[in-house]
């Protein structure tokens, strides 16, 4: 479901239950803590779903957001820290920009699949 799809179905439950709150005062009694906890838990998800909404407006990096490993030997895990440690980078984000240089290569055809 669409984050704004989430956000607007959170405001129309806060809606009813601030309705189902006010009823119990029309009907002459006094809400206990109870009647307000499922509305301060649909205000703390409200607030929640609003915040990543905001980052993801915000974004210009496209989000990380699939995983998959490889398994290297040990001498290649070494290099390949060694190589992340030179650049000052992380071993994730070194594979990534190898990644990213090869299809980029193999796009504008300077490049062959040697895999």
């Amino acid at each position: 479901m669409p984050r704004q799809e989430k956000i607007k179905r959170l405001q129309q439950a806060i809606e009813a239950e601030e309705e189902r709150i006010n009823d119990r005062f029309r009907a002459g009694k006094i809400p206990e803590k109870d009647d307000y906890r499922e509305i301060d838990r649909l205000k703390r998800a409200l607030r929640s779903e609003r915040i990543q909404a905001t980052k993801e407006a915000k974004r210009t990096d496209p989000l990380l957001d699939k995983r998959f490993s490889v398994k290297v030997s040990e001498a290649e895990y070494d290099k390949l820290l060694k190589i992340a440690e030179g650049r000052g980078v992380n071993i994730s984000d070194l594979i990534r920009g190898m990644i990213r240089e090869h299809l980029f290569a193999q796009v504008e055809g300077e490049g062959e699949n040697k895999g």
